[in-house]
């Protein structure tokens, strides 16, 4: 009977039936679960990386610096903070590859604290060693910027003086002499110094240039001591 009915109605009636009942409405939903899965991953991996970064830069700003802290320990004498014998040896190296380039010249000189194993012996090595670092005090303040001032050993110093020729240097080991004569140590003592003063000569090698000053140094020392000794 149903039946029947239905299909007695007419056509357009029949068909805005069906299409009311029977049609299908499709409606397109995004899934955006996997996306923000991905997204969150993503900025978790992103702030490992960066903090893992941060970390690397820290990591190798220390080791620069201590590299650098390295570098510096093996270049200086631990005692006076000057240039070693190591650095100071290789200053007069560069300087003769210098000047054996481009034809300048420049003087080294050697000089010798006077007697100080005396001091040594009857004040103590901390007394010894107080005057030491005071003459490395002293005579680096009256050098110029370009003069290198190291610790040769014991109670032995190198200077360097670039475009220096051994008349004015000469000059100068003179004015070093006097101050270190008339500067007042701890403990009321008074100390001299003698100086050999040499200057590069065209060919020369460092072990040839280093011999005469040594030379020079022997002779001031033979002569007296407390004074100055050129070629």
């Amino acid at each position: 009977m149903f039946s029947k009915a239905v299909d007695g109605l007419p056509d357009a009636l029949s068909n805005e039936i069906m299409q009311r009942w029977y049609s299908v409405t499709v409606q397109k939903k995004v899934d955006n679960t996997l996306l923000w899965q991905v997204l969150i991953g993503f900025v978790v991996i992103l702030f490992f990386f960066l903090l893992r970064l941060r970390s690397i830069r820290k990591f190798n700003q220390v080791l620069k610096e201590k590299n650098v802290e390295l570098e510096r320990i093996s270049q200086t004498d631990h005692l006076t903070g000057l240039y070693n014998r190591l650095k100071t040896d290789e200053v007069i190296k560069s300087e003769v590859a210098r000047s054996g380039r481009y034809g300048g010249t420049f003087s080294v000189m050697l000089f010798d604290i006077d007697f100080f194993k005396k001091i040594n012996d009857t004040r103590g090595h901390q007394v010894g060693d107080q005057i030491l670092i005071q003459i490395s005090h002293l005579i680096k303040n009256n050098l110029r910027n370009t003069d290198i001032l190291g610790r040769w050993g014991g109670e032995e110093f190198m200077i360097v003086t670039p475009e220096l020729d051994v008349k004015n240097a000469g000059h100068l080991a003179e004015k070093l002499r006097l101050l270190i004569e008339n500067h007042i140590f701890p403990e009321q003592i008074r100390v001299t110094a003698s100086f050999g003063v040499a200057e590069y000569q065209m060919g020369n090698s460092p072990d040839a240039l280093l011999k005469r000053a040594d030379k020079l140094l022997y002779d001031a020392k033979s002569a007296g001591r407390n004074q100055v000794k050129i070629h």
